[in-house]
């Protein structure tokens, strides 16, 4: 019962809040990106890894400071892929050296259209990692203030070399709550569930992916040991009935 009222809560937090937040974000920031567009167009050696949306619309932006790759223009991968028009298809064993084709210097002074800029920040800031600030540092909570494991289950269908659920790893799913300094309890539910081959997409792997309640992550041996140095858990609310699954399957 009390994962349902969980799940259930973390509903209402995102069709109450998140969904006219990012609705209200996709408008603005089509409005102000185009004015931060025409004066950085360079790939290489452009300063913009840090720079920021103004304080006004600070829920719209990044919500970890010191995730310097981030900015305006998303992760290195998000602007390989936008820049370069190039995507690597991350498979088990194989590792996308972002940095090398960002900042490759054959590429230092080449123009970049704006609208290319554009389209990047925004999809970064407006789709793909929509308001990231509010979900992190708002709904979120410190790791700090994390103080007791309660409850933590992992169990992987396929094995991988990482030990990791996701859909760039393992199907499988993770149920794990933690306790602050408050005695306020945070919960994450995550299912990686691999559809049936008949329902595969030209041969590609599919699946379903559920990941609702508080991005706490793989935990290490089931002890508060993070698996990544961002100081944040955040709020998530995400359901893919039909995703690519690029991960171990057999």
């Amino acid at each position: 019962m009390k994962h349902i009222l969980n799940i259930l809560r973390s509903f209402l937090i995102f069709l109450i809040i998140i969904v006219p937040t990012q609705l209200l974000s996709m408008i603005l920031l089509g409005i102000w990106l185009p004015i931060t567009c025409f004066t950085d167009k360079r790939i290489g050696g452009y300063n913009l890894i840090d720079q920021r949306l103004p304080r006004c619309f600070k829920w719209f932006d990044n919500g970890d400071n010191d995730d310097r790759h981030c900015g305006l223009n998303g992760d290195l991968i998000h602007q390989a892929k936008h820049l370069l028009n190039t995507e690597e298809l991350l498979r088990p064993g194989i590792f996308y050296n972002a940095v090398d084709m960002i900042y490759d210097p054959e590429m230092e002074g080449k123009q970049v259209p704006w609208y290319k800029v554009f389209w990047m920040r925004y999809t970064w800031l407006a789709l793909r990692n929509p308001v990231n600030y509010l979900k992190r540092r708002v709904l979120g909570v410190h790791k700090d203030n994390i103080n007791q494991l309660i409850e933590y289950t992992q169990v992987l269908t396929t094995s991988n070399p990482d030990n990791e659920l996701g859909d760039w790893h393992s199907p499988g799913y993770r149920v794990v709550t933690v306790e602050d300094n408050d005695e306020q309890q945070y919960s994450e539910y995550y299912i990686i569930k691999l559809l049936p081959r008949w329902m595969w997409s030209k041969g590609e792997p599919r699946c379903l992916r559920l990941r609702v309640g508080y991005k706490i992550g793989k935990l290490d041996k089931g002890q508060l040991k993070w698996s990544d140095n961002k100081p944040y858990i955040s709020y998530v609310f995400v359901f893919q009935p039909y995703k690519k699954f690029r991960g171990i399957y057999s």
